[in-house]
C-alpha cells in the first residue's frame, strides 16, 4: 500500500477489486519502465567510458546482455511492460460492469 502511494483505508475500503488490479498493473509498469531506463542509461555510460567496441569483445552488444531481467521472456514490448491476456481485460470489464450496476443503485 504504502509502495504504491494509497492508504490503508483506501486498500481495504474504498477501491474496488478492478480498481486494485489497474493500480497494480500500472504500478509494475511503471517500475519496469525505470528499470529499463536505468538499464539503458547504465549501458550507453559504459559504451562512452570502455568504448563499444571492448564490450563487444566482452560480448556485451545490447543492454539486455549487460543486465537481463525476469521479465525480458515475457514476450513484452519494448517498454518492458507485461500485457495484458484479452481473458483478463474481459474479466476487468466484467468487474468494472459489475461495478459500475452496483453504483448507479445508489
Amino acid at each position: 500500500m504504502g509502495e504504491i502511494g494509497i492508504s490503508r483505508r483506501e486498500f481495504l475500503y474504498e477501491l474496488s477489486y478492478t480498481e486494485l488490479l489497474l493500480i497494480d498493473y500500472g504500478y509494475e509498469k511503471r517500475r519496469r519502465d525505470l528499470w529499463s531506463a536505468v538499464r539503458w542509461q547504465t549501458y550507453y555510460t559504459m559504451a562512452a567510458l570502455v568504448g563499444s567496441d571492448n564490450m563487444k569483445k566482452s560480448g556485451l552488444y545490447s543492454p539486455t546482455d549487460l543486465l537481463p531481467f525476469p521479465w525480458d521472456n515475457e514476450g513484452s514490448d519494448d517498454t518492458g511492460s507485461a500485457p495484458i491476456s484479452s481473458k483478463e481485460v474481459e474479466r476487468m470489464q466484467q468487474l468494472m460492469r459489475e461495478e459500475n450496476a452496483r453504483l448507479a443503485k445508489k
